[in-house]
């Protein structure tokens, strides 16, 4: 990533609105040698302020759909790869926004499957497993919902650091296969988590 677009990427992040996004495009048209990566971060960085509200959705999806363009060519490059994978889990959520539930775990499944087979996974896996947990229980498919959030925890044990941010994951996790447990009627299970 080039240090040129940094302080564009933090006002992006800092102010999170769409009226920074013409200065960072301005900032790509006047540097005309923008590698893939910086490409990649600008669409990511997009992707991620239109997820806040649902209504964005469909600008979100543009996003994604660029940068899965951008990045197809790149995929098998090592460098390029996560980016690759989390361009499909940033659709899944712009579908899951326009409530197309089916596009959304079709996209989760296939960037958690490419980080899985290419060795890159790292803890951070159990996000799919936990929007696909989300996307089950907001279906009212709540067995299938607390599987997901059980095997997101399994994902962050596996990697286990010892760390608050893992800690508070899986506690969250386990509440929320609690929250399905209850909603089923399966008392004994939802006390348990």
């Amino acid at each position: 990533q080039h240090a040129y677009f940094e302080p564009f990427f933090r006002e992006l992040d800092s102010a999170q609105n769409e009226q920074s996004f013409y200065r960072l495009d301005s900032a790509f048209a006047a540097f005309p040698s923008a590698g893939i990566i910086d490409k990649a971060q600008k669409y990511i960085h997009k992707a991620i302020i239109y997820r806040r509200e649902a209504a964005n959705s469909p600008k979100m999806l543009l996003c994604t759909d660029s940068l899965q363009t951008l990045l197809e060519p790149y995929k098998n490059d090592a460098a390029i790869l996560p980016l690759y994978a989390r361009s499909f889990f940033l659709s899944g959520d712009a579908y899951f926004g326009l409530q197309n539930y089916e596009k959304a775990f079709e996209n989760f499944v296939k960037g958690k499957n490419l980080l899985v087979n290419s060795g890159k996974a790292d803890w951070h896996i159990y996000e799919y497993t936990e929007r696909l947990a989300t996307l089950n229980y907001r279906q009212s498919k709540y067995a299938e919902a607390a599987t997901y959030y059980k095997q997101a925890c399994a994902e962050i044990w596996a990697a286990w650091k010892g760390n608050f941010e893992q800690f508070s994951e899986i506690q969250g996790n386990l509440d929320n296969a609690a929250i399905c447990y209850n909603s089923i009627g399966q008392y004994d299970s939802a006390i348990k988590y």
